[in-house]
């Protein structure tokens, strides 16, 4: 916590984590069993979660031993495809290593005849965030990215997010606006393995796309009845509007071809909110 002398009424506040973790649960997924497997053929981990002609374990399975068996199997002849059985596990085989920074700053101003001002920010920042999927592949950097259907998602990380209020009160009014900041994220849809070996081929099949920054506004204007004759003690009567400028969640630059990260909603309602402008009337009383 820091307080300078030399700027009364302001305090900042900052958190440094470091998170590794090792045994992360998860699906396999199935591409990350192909791939293994293909490469390294019965000494890869995953041997026993793939084979032809029946599900591996069952009568007629016939496992790929040799590494490049499975690659060269599916190229032989399409309707192989549909002669490869797999079995993905609940497995404890990721891993996860993030770095983050939090921070809130607050800075309040009092004034002669004009009420008080207060400002109040918290913010969040990845420095990193690193998955890996198996042991086998390495740690591939998530932060300042959006993925989705892969064995490595994680979602929308944007590296910057803060919401931060102006608050003026005098007498019985009290204003607030508040703005909610989330800083773009590159869209590389499944992420990870996937993304590293499509985006390399020639012609590449998977690309990069770009979320712009997300910014919205809250406005709320409040009067407070005290200790008057005929109103109860504690009477406030609150309007606003959240989302006020009723911004569209962004949409990837490359969010109609099938290597984005949402092309079902076409953005993550999860992170943008999907509501738009909401306003709304509040009255509460207090005994």
């Amino acid at each position: 916590v820091f307080k300078p002398a030399f700027v009364p009424r302001l305090r900042i506040e900052a958190d440094y984590s470091f998170i590794k973790e090792a045994g992360f649960p998860g699906g396999i997924g199935f591409s990350n069993i192909f791939l293994d497997v293909n490469q390294n053929g019965a000494a890869s981990i995953f041997a026993g979660n793939i084979a032809k002609g029946n599900f591996p374990g069952s009568p007629g399975a016939t496992p790929f031993a040799n590494p490049g068996d499975l690659r060269a199997y599916l190229a032989a002849d399409p309707a192989n495809y549909n002669n490869v059985y797999a079995i993905d596990r609940f497995t404890n085989l990721g891993g996860i290593r993030v770095k983050t920074v939090n921070a809130t700053i607050d800075y309040s101003v009092p004034t002669h005849g004009w009420g008080s001002f207060a400002v109040t920010s918290a913010m969040a920042y990845f420095i990193s965030y690193r998955f890996q999927a198996i042991p086998s592949q390495k740690f591939y950097e998530y932060a300042g990215t959006a993925t989705n259907g892969g064995t490595g998602v994680q979602g929308v990380l944007p590296k910057f997010r803060a919401y931060t209020t102006l608050d003026w009160s005098m007498g019985n009014f009290d204003v607030i606006l508040g703005n909610t900041y989330v800083s773009a994220v590159r869209d590389r849809g499944a992420g990870g393995i996937t993304y590293e070996t499509n985006s390399a081929k020639t012609p590449a099949t998977a690309f990069a796309g770009r979320i712009k920054p997300y910014t919205t506004f809250d406005l709320r204007v409040a009067y407070q009845v005290r200790n008057r004759d005929g109103h109860p003690n504690g009477f406030s009567l609150a309007v606003g509007a959240n989302d006020l400028f009723d911004p569209m969640p962004p949409v990837s630059t490359n969010v109609f071809t099938p290597s984005a990260a949402y092309t079902d909603n076409t953005a993550d309602v999860s992170t943008y909110s999907p509501l738009g402008r909401l306003v709304y009337v509040q009255a509460s009383v207090k005994f």
